[in-house]
């Protein structure tokens, strides 16, 4: 490959993607965005101290967050965005991959040309700004169906290239840089076997892609209606062995910095919801849903450990 102009890739993660490092065997840093694509209710129930002075537990407050769903999309020098599908030149990834890049089924990626000997944190702005998993849950345990076994709506791995921060309003984005030999190679595969026809092959796929010699890739995990944001960083427990615990030590990241909306606001997102095709995965978005992207502290990415 010697001769070739060197590549670029950017990839920034969006809303509910959570970083685990060092966790997976052979893999450094895993990206993982948990399949959120339904309502999720529940209670939420926080430490207090009691007007005596002692430590109390909170009166139960209820929940309900709202779906997120997991897209890859590649963003042109004018802000123009392209579902990874266009650039993929076999129907077997492809036909999973809905409008503006929404995942059907659960999609592995990975660069695998990227020049790169290893995989740094420059200034190590992640670990320090990259809020951790580990202090909004009692002995967490991250489950290994969804962090190594595919019960996920996407695995990135990243093994090269450099990792940190970007804010967008209250929000914690990672971003991946990496440069490449020729144009960036991203290598998509399926986590499990796709749902088929009885007597198809059940079998993984694999597919080659590339992209644009200076590509900025968005992988994103986030939803389409205004809701309760400060409950939003409860998705990243969801990747607890037990699910999202009643019980917290504290509140979630970014809880006291949220406000609710409106009851009109929210019941109108509800309802834009439907008419965009829910709960079918494959929505009816435009790159003008994609705008409102969350903004709040508890839209932020995770880490572990």
């Amino acid at each position: 490959m010697s001769g070739q102009p060197r590549g670029h890739i950017e990839i920034e993660f969006q809303g509910i993607c959570s970083h685990f490092l060092n966790t997976v065997p052979g893999v450094p840093h895993r990206v993982v965005l948990p399949d959120a694509t339904l309502y999720l209710t529940g209670e939420m129930v926080t430490p207090v101290v009691t007007e005596s002075g002692k430590l109390g537990a909170s009166d139960p407050l209820a929940y309900m967050l709202p779906p997120h769903f997991a897209q890859v999309y590649v963003v042109d020098d004018q802000g123009v965005a392209t579902s990874i599908a266009a650039y993929v030149d076999d129907a077997g990834i492809s036909q999973w991959i809905g409008n503006m890049g929404l995942l059907q089924v659960g999609l592995g990626l990975q660069v695998v040309n990227a020049c790169q000997t290893d995989l740094q944190y420059p200034d190590q702005t992640f670990a320090q700004y990259i809020p951790s998993i580990r202090p909004y849950v009692t002995d967490y345990r991250y489950s290994n169906n969804v962090v190594q076994g595919g019960r996920a709506a996407c695995y990135v791995d990243l093994f090269r290239g450099s990792v940190g921060i970007r804010r967008f309003g209250e929000a914690l984005h990672a971003v991946a840089w990496m440069e490449t030999e020729g144009a960036p190679i991203v290598q998509l595969s399926t986590l499990a076997p796709p749902d088929q026809v009885p007597g198809a092959s059940l079998s993984r796929i694999y597919n080659a892609t590339m992209l644009p010699l200076r590509t900025r890739l968005v992988v994103a995990n986030r939803g389409f209606n205004c809701s309760d944001a400060r409950f939003d960083f409860l998705w990243h427990l969801s990747t607890n062995e037990t699910g999202v615990p009643r019980y917290l030590p504290q509140p979630p990241y970014g809880f006291n910095g949220s406000t609710l909306c409106d009851e009109a606001t929210r019941n109108d997102g509800v309802n834009k919801l439907f008419a965009l095709g829910y709960p079918c995965r494959n929505l009816n978005i435009t790159q003008q849903d994609l705008d409102p992207i969350g903004m709040a502290q508890s839209c932020s990415n995770s880490q572990y450990p």
